[in-house]
């Protein structure tokens, strides 16, 4: 549970960070 929380942190910093489609979609599948 605290893995999945971790991620999903990150994931959204980065999907702001860098408005890349490609990394967005990369956060988004680790957050899956």
């Amino acid at each position: 549970m605290s893995t999945e929380k971790s991620y999903a942190v990150p994931s959204f910093m980065f999907r702001t960070a860098s408005p890349n489609f490609r990394v967005n979609s990369s956060a988004m599948s680790f957050s899956t």
